[in-house]
Order: structure tokens, then C-alpha cells, then sequence
């Protein structure tokens, strides 16, 4: 029976308790069909499909079955996910497509810069990587540029979640878009991109109304596929909250659909940073401060403050000595002075969920716990 069900996965859990999302036999078949169009991933039987993600993340993100139903070669390699390790997986077993959340790359680019592309311990190189898939959380342009132009395997975006198992919308090239000058071009791949063949999305304002696809106008990002659950396993309130009454589901996303149809993701609902009655985004806060290239990774969050509501506060791990000053001037020359963080915390690392994913919940709880709310009493962090 095509309809009865195969698996189930459970979200991360970033903003709340994670749910269960069962998929049949039929939504992972679609899934895994899809991966292999032209337009999405193009993995056929000649390549090598490396994933590192945990098959508790959205089943690998599909690539698994992918690559088997493909009679590509598949490379996993478990535990061992250090970016020494992977690189070196890379290379001995001529990986053409692999996949992981933007942090990995993260460190393969700084790791691949160091050593020249070689290491003296165990030479290597990443001349068989054709295409590099991420998802998660968009890659910063400087990554985009790193992979590539010095790497020559450029970067896939790919946009979805845990109830979508996980594919929605990917990077592609269309021949509208090819018609613009490369400059604006490689702008447009910096964004997620376009809904996959069968998949359909939409964006709604507050009050249900449709918000014009002009690349300013933001709303809720709501979509339908085949392979797109209908419900949460054993969780009948948390379902009805998450689809509309015409049965589209409501992803917490909030994003911008330019005039070429690609699709970019601003920031989660429950992330937006309402302050004043005004909307910051965290994501183009974070995305700003990780160009920084003294920046090895941020998060941005909002917390209770006791005249706007909410304000900004940086998390940021530094890869060289920055002035928090340096900083501000920093985001100061993109955004107006109200959207920049009341404080920032210098950090050795930022906690992150079993996936990956940055864990704003454990430093929003951090925070509430050691100072309570904004402003923080004394000099300012």
C-alpha cells in the first residue's frame, strides 16, 4: 500500500516542542524523484553522493534513497564528520555531490584556505566536487564565492523542512534570469531559489491577504507538495494551527518573492525581532555580521527590553581579535541604527541543535536567566 506509512522524523525543536512527521511509501518516492530533475539536483548514476547529515534529519535529506534509486555510488560517513575527515572522504572516494548545514562548509572553506588545498599529514584535494547542496540556514556570500570560484563546485541552495521530508525549493538558473548581467545573476543564486517540479508556494500577510511578489514585500511562506504531510503524528491542535483552511501549510517562514519568482527567506516567524512596532530580522543581521571576515559565526535573537518590547542582542565567535565597536560600524554601513544589537557577547562556540541548526532557545533561556531583560545594568557587552 502506497499510502501506508514508511518512516517518521521529528522536527528539531529550535522553537518548541519537536513533532512527528510521518511520510508514506508514496511522499518518499515523489521525494526521492524529484532530487534526480534536471533542475533540481540532477543526481544521476554517475555520480558519488556523499551526505553529511544523520538519517534522523529528514532522512539524510532524502539523498539515501537518491542516490540508491539513481544506482549512484553512496558515500556515508557516520561518525566521522570532521572537516579533516570529510575532505579526505571527499577525495579518496571521488565525490562529485555532498550535502550539510551551512556550518560545515563553514569550516571546510576556513580549513581549505589554511591548507592550501593540501594537507601535509594526509595530502588531499576537492577537485572531484561538482555541486555542494546546503539547507539549513542561507550561506553568506563570501562562502558562495569560496566554493565556487576557488573550488569550482558551486553552492545549492535547497529550502524546506522536516514536514516537507525536506525538499521545496532549490537553486536554478532560469533562462529569464540568464538574460541578466552575471553580477545580478549570481545575486539571484544567493537566494534559495524556485519551488521544485510539483511543489507550490505562496506568501500571506498577518490577516491571510496575498503579498505581491515584488522582493520587498514580506509574508508567511505557505506551500503544498505531494510529499508534504497532512498532519503531525498524535498532535490534532498543533496540526490545525499549521494549515490554512484551503489546506496549505504554514511554514513559520517569513520570506520575499522577487519578480523572477525566486524565493528568499528573511527570517522565522517566531524569530523576528518586533521591536517598537517595527520588524528586524535576525537572519539579515546574521548573514551581515558572518561577512565580517574576522566573523567565524553569529546569531542574532530577540529579548524582552522594558521600553520596545524587543531588542537585538549578537552572539558572535570571532577568528580574529574585533573591536564589538568594529562591529556596530559594521552593520551600520547596511542598516538603519535602530535594527542594530543593544549588546553583543563575544563566545568560543554557539550551541547548536543535534542537527546543526543554531539553538536560539538555549541562549534566549541564557540570557533570561542572567540578566532577565534589557537594558543590562552597567557598561555595555
Amino acid at each position: 500500500d502506497e499510502n501506508q506509512e514508511a518512516g517518521i522524523c521529528y522536527t528539531s525543536g529550535t522553537t518548541g516542542l519537536p513533532k512527528g512527521a510521518a511520510y508514506s511509501h508514496r511522499d518518499l518516492y515523489l521525494h526521492t524523484v524529484t532530487h534526480s530533475h534536471v533542475d533540481v539536483f540532477a543526481i544521476s548514476e554517475r555520480d558519488v553522493v556523499m551526505p553529511v547529515v544523520p538519517m534522523y534529519h529528514v532522512n539524510g535529506w532524502g539523498l539515501p534513497y537518491t542516490a540508491t534509486m539513481c544506482g549512484s555510488k553512496l558515500v556515508l560517513p557516520g561518525s566521522k564528520t570532521g572537516t579533516k575527515q570529510i575532505a579526505g572522504l571527499i577525495d579518496r572516494e571521488n565525490v562529485t555531490v555532498t550535502a550539510a548545514v551551512t556550518t560545515v562548509w563553514l569550516e571546510m572553506a576556513d580549513y581549505y584556505d589554511t591548507a592550501g588545498g593540501t594537507d601535509a599529514d594526509d595530502e588531499f584535494n576537492l577537485e572531484s566536487l561538482d555541486r555542494v547542496l546546503i539547507g539549513g540556514t542561507s550561506p553568506p556570500e563570501w562562502l558562495m564565492e569560496t566554493f565556487d570560484k576557488e573550488i569550482d563546485a558551486p553552492i545549492k541552495q535547497g529550502y524546506g523542512m522536516t514536514e516537507a521530508a525536506p525538499h521545496l525549493v532549490n537553486t536554478m538558473t532560469t533562462t529569464e534570469v540568464q538574460e541578466l548581467s552575471e553580477r545580478e545573476q549570481y545575486q539571484q543564486q544567493l537566494k534559495p531559489g524556485l519551488p521544485a517540479p510539483g511543489c507550490r508556494i505562496r506568501l500571506r500577510d498577518l490577516n491571510g491577504d496575498p503579498v505581491p511578489h515584488d522582493g520587498e514585500s514580506t509574508g508567511e511562506i505557505q506551500a503544498r507538495a505531494p510529499w508534504l504531510i497532512d498532519e503531525y503524528y498524535n498532535r490534532p491542535a498543533e496540526t490545525d494551527d499549521s494549515f490554512t483552511d484551503d489546506g496549505w501549510f504554514k511554514t513559520g517562514d517569513v520570506g520575499v518573492i522577487d519578480e523572477f519568482g525566486y524565493l528568499e527567506v528573511v527570517d522565522r516567524l517566531d524569530d523576528v525581532i518586533k521591536s517598537g512596532g517595527e520588524w528586524i530580522s535576525s537572519v539579515e543581521l546574521e548573514n551581515e555580521l558572518t561577512a565580517h571576515d574576522g566573523v567565524d559565526e553569529a546569531t542574532v535573537l530577540g529579548v524582552d527590553h522594558e521600553t520596545w518590547n524587543e531588542r537585538p542582542i549578537a552572539y558572535v565567535v570571532l577568528g580574529e581579535s574585533i573591536d564589538k565597536d568594529a562591529l556596530r560600524e559594521h552593520l551600520r554601513d547596511r542598516f538603519p541604527k535602530w535594527w542594530l544589537p543593544d549588546e553583543f557577547f563575544v563566545v568560543e562556540s554557539i550551541p547548536k541543535t543535534s542537527t546543526g541548526k543554531l539553538d536560539k532557545k538555549v541562549l534566549r533561556e541564557e540570557f533570561a536567566a542572567e540578566y532577565g531583560s534589557l537594558p543590562i545594568d552597567g557598561e555595555r557587552r
